[in-house]
């Protein structure tokens, strides 16, 4: 047994070392930001569109289902079947955008948990003995974490203009009716 402490490798690439240290402890905060954003996305968007849309839908087939509303109001049951259609499409796309950010966070959040991966590795090659083999390990752990990029907060821009479009087609599908009903006043 030696009687003295190992030589280690962040002892002598102390800046390396604590330089990791305080990367790591970042790109693992960021990692879980970046999975908890998604989480909180997904259950915000799902429930404000499909809830307004389908809302809206259910409005529609009440309308639809008494003629009294519809004659006392003065729309067809075509402008009322049209709302809904626009309607549906509006749910469709909505869910199109939630997959399509899911996508794109499940493939940043993939990029992070490379990223965290080197930093530990890097991490413990940093609180191993020094060797001329540890250092070679280092050097490849090194170029390997620089290779991997900084995961941003990065956005589906399809998403977005899914979103975009399910707002458009719910009121597309309100207008149409409002409309109808403005005219008969």
């Amino acid at each position: 047994m030696p009687d003295h402490e190992p030589f280690l490798a962040k002892d002598l690439y102390r800046f390396n070392s604590k330089f990791n240290e305080l990367e790591l402890d970042e790109a693992e905060a960021r990692y879980q930001h970046l999975l908890e954003r998604k989480e909180r996305l997904t259950e915000r968007t799902t429930f404000g569109l499909l809830a307004l849309n389908s809302g809206s839908i259910v409005a529609g087939f009440t309308a639809i289902g008494s003629p009294e509303f519809m004659a006392a109001v003065g729309i067809s049951a075509s402008t009322i079947a049209f709302s809904i259609a626009a309607f549906l499409v509006g749910m469709m796309l909505a869910l199109a955008a939630i997959q399509f950010d899911s996508n794109k966070l499940t493939q940043v959040s993939g990029v992070q948990f490379v990223r965290v991966s080197h930093l530990r590795i890097l991490a413990s090659l940093l609180s191993s003995e020094l060797s001329p083999d540890n250092e070679n390990e280092l050097a490849k752990a090194i170029k390997k974490l620089d290779e991997v990029q900084q995961a941003d907060f990065d956005v589906s821009h399809f998403a977005i203009a899914m979103l975009h479009f399910s707002g458009g087609a719910w009121l597309a599908g309100a207008l149409a009716f409002f409309w109808q009903v403005v005219q008969k006043i």
